[in-house]
């Protein structure tokens, strides 16, 4: 493959980072992977060049950094083609990571990743220079079509990779991608499975209006529960897959706790008062599996264990157990199944 670089609209790049820095009212840049700043808005090109951080070759998680003598730290969000790093999308930020802070992170990590994600989704189909293009060049003498075809582009990667009834949560197809990218990472994360009991009652009861209300507040607080180098997506219509890079297992169990917490606590819809519960099973990237479809397997039968077992609180998976599971499911299964074919004899 070419270099990434060589393709890139400068003037474009120079417009994005110019009307990204004035909503976010944070300084921005675009840097190479050799720390050369190829444009910026309000970065001091000799506080990049200070900085002693070794760059990871990861897709994963936005890396951060403090600066020598500055009571901040630079930000850089890795654009990638899903196995390669490319270039850097930089922000200097406060050392402290304050809420509003956080907020404006995620917003800059959409924009990275509709780069990187438009490019990882289309590599191996288009060539690249087309595709870069399209995010790219919207010159002052783009033509009307162009235009509507990068709108189209975009409207058609939102609705393929973002969830339909909370559109700022990406769903299992965009976890897929993520999935496939990295699990090309070197670098550890641990799987969280969060399945709700109880929805389909709500909807049953009180009706697909009352339930879907409920389920855009609790993804909005689901997503602010969140630090900005963690991860959430829709998997199942009841079910949540987060993605942490902290492996420290008493940090996953707080967060785990908030998690359910946000999952449990009493809501008041159209004078009905709603009330779920959650299980969460966990999985740790590579040691449980280095194939992110068999982590997510490996998740759901964790969760299936507490159902089983009553247990609310986060479990990790446990070959031994799960075998015990699965053997269970597979004789429930059977057993439907010769039901619904009348197998079954009285003697």
């Amino acid at each position: 493959m070419e270099d990434f670089m060589s393709y890139v609209n400068f003037q474009r790049m120079n417009e994005c980072i110019e009307l990204l820095s004035t909503i976010t009212k944070l300084p921005l840049g675009i840097m190479d992977c050799s720390g050369k700043l190829l444009c910026n808005r309000g970065i001091k090109g000799v506080i990049i060049d200070n900085l002693k951080t070794p760059l990871q070759e990861s897709t994963l998680f936005s890396e951060y950094s403090l600066i020598p003598g500055e009571n901040k730290r630079a930000c850089f969000l890795p654009i990638s083609t899903g196995k390669k790093v490319h270039a850097y999308l930089v922000s200097i930020i406060s050392s402290e990571m304050k809420k509003d802070t956080i907020k404006k992170i995620k917003f800059l990590e959409y924009f990275r990743d509709f780069i990187s994600y438009s490019l990882f989704y289309t590599t191996e189909q288009n060539d690249i220079k087309n595709q870069l293009n399209l995010i790219f060049e919207t010159d002052t003498k783009l033509s009307e079509k162009n235009c509507l075809a990068y709108a189209s582009k975009e409207k058609a990667f939102r609705l393929a990779y973002f969830d339909s009834l909370y559109s700022f949560m990406p769903n299992r197809n965009y976890l897929k991608l993520f999935g496939e990218e990295i699990t090309h990472s070197s670098k550890p994360f641990i799987l969280l499975y969060l399945d709700i009991s109880g929805l389909k009652v709500i909807k049953d009861t009180l009706g697909y209006r009352t339930a879907d209300t409920w389920l855009k507040r609790t993804m909005k607080k689901l997503m602010d529960s969140l630090s900005s180098d963690e991860k959430v997506f829709r998997w199942e219509e009841d079910a949540f897959i987060f993605i942490f890079g902290s492996t420290e297992r008493t940090y996953i169990k707080n967060k785990a706790e908030v998690l359910l917490n946000v999952v449990e606590e009493p809501c008041e819809i159209s004078d009905s008062k709603v009330k779920l519960s959650g299980h969460i099973g966990a999985v740790i990237y590579p040691e449980d599996s280095i194939l992110f479809e068999e982590l997510v397997r490996k998740a759901c039968i964790t969760v299936r264990t507490s159902q089983i077992t009553g247990n609310r609180t986060l479990k990790y998976y446990d070959e031994k157990i799960s075998e015990k599971i699965v053997e269970k499911l597979e004789i429930e299964k059977d057993i439907e199944k010769a039901l619904a074919e009348k197998e079954f004899f009285l003697c």
